[in-house]
């Protein structure tokens, strides 16, 4: 990754692997397939049932994951139920679950999917055959009182508009490119999240309303942020080392490493949304020419890619020593997972390719490995 520390000048001496800004809750959900054909199969209820020996399971703990049915039954969600600080015991923790609902699937002729939009599945839901299956990821940081809580909301509206230019994985859409790299979030209702950045955090929603970009929710003395935008990648392994990418920007972000956290609350929302359509579009080949927002990073240029943008982030910030120094400059160099479908299923996508593809991924999100397309 050092191509791109060399795109900037003055680069600073690299933050401490920990602590990280807040304890995080990682959720993530994926598609139940037939074995051979990738076709949905509502088998989450049954699935739950099956491991739980109750009738009416309707979630599944084991270790500190928690298990828990789609609204449609083709997906099931993965989460960890205690708030961590520690990334990578919380990826094997993902990824042992995975390998045992597959080995429960298996006799039901199911297995498990990655990504965040199947890629023939008709997505209107004006159509006769209408089976929604947008799954996402989300990741939750808990805070200790209001003032660690507006920190975060303000470093998070700054970090928004590259979340799809990492973890954009939605690039097809009933059997062709939808010309989107993260085409779930223009999916229709009731599924699509609200890409409105909030201006403030008196303008975010509640966790209970509809989905956004960020959301709070305060129980039991606890003060949560959700943040959204975030697709499902190929296995735990790559969207936990999204996670980390993100808390360790974060933390930068509030500790003022390049421009006072004062100077960032002003930045306007429709800016961000702007950057963000950009990034929904393009992914990480997405162009940022607001110098503004590129100093808020530390770059002085007049413009660069995102991918650019989060090479020299990543360079900046994560220690060579981290579990996902790795992984984070392999997803970063190499291109989002959309890219990465993309190129694997050439420029036809033809039907075949497609399904070859997606076997692929599901074998990757078995294997615990990432997707090089």
């Amino acid at each position: 990754m050092g191509r791109f520390s060399q795109q900037r000048k003055g680069a600073r001496q690299l933050m401490p692997q920990s602590p990280y800004p807040a304890p995080f809750r990682l959720a993530l959900e994926y598609m139940i397939v037939d074995l051979n054909h990738l076709q949905l199969l509502p088998l989450a209820d049954r699935l739950l049932q099956v491991v739980a020996r109750q009738d009416r399971a309707q979630t599944v703990q084991r270790g500190n994951i928690l298990w828990l049915s789609g609204p449609h039954r083709n997906t099931i969600r993965l989460q960890n139920k205690s708030w961590s600080q520690k990334f990578a015991p919380a990826s094997d923790s993902f990824q042992r679950e995975i390998s045992y609902i597959n080995k429960v699937l298996e006799p039901m002729g199911g297995m498990l999917l990655p990504t965040s939009m199947h890629p023939w599945i008709t997505h209107d839901p004006e159509a006769s055959n209408w089976s929604p299956c947008c799954p996402e990821a989300q990741l939750s940081l808990l805070c200790t009182d209001q003032q660690e809580l507006q920190r975060l909301f303000q470093a998070a509206r700054i970090v928004l508009p590259l979340l799809p230019a990492l973890s954009a994985s939605s690039p097809l859409s009933e059997g062709k490119p939808t010309g989107h790299k993260c085409s779930r979030l223009l999916s229709p209702k009731p599924h699509k999240a609200s890409n409105g950045i909030p201006a403030d955090i008196a303008a975010a929603p509640a966790q209970k309303q509809l989905p956004s970009p960020l959301t709070l929710a305060a129980n039991q003395q606890q003060l949560t942020l959700h943040i959204g935008l975030l697709d499902v990648q190929e296995s735990p392994l790559a969207d936990i080392c999204i996670a980390s990418l993100i808390c360790y920007l974060l933390q930068a972000l509030q500790s003022g490493q390049w421009e006072t956290l004062e100077h960032i609350c002003a930045f306007p929302a429709e800016t961000l949304e702007s950057i963000l359509a950009k990034s929904i579009i393009h992914g990480e080949e997405a162009l940022i020419d607001q110098r503004t927002y590129l100093e808020f990073f530390g770059h002085r240029g007049a413009s660069c890619s995102a991918q650019e943008l989060l090479g020299a982030i990543m360079d900046e910030l994560v220690p060579p020593t981290s579990n996902f120094y790795e992984p984070a400059g392999f997803i970063i160099g190499e291109g989002s997972l959309a890219t990465r479908i993309l190129r694997s299923s050439g420029p036809e996508t033809s039907r075949i390719n497609i399904h070859n593809t997606y076997q692929d991924l599901g074998q990757c999100l078995a294997q615990g490995t990432l997707f090089h397309g």
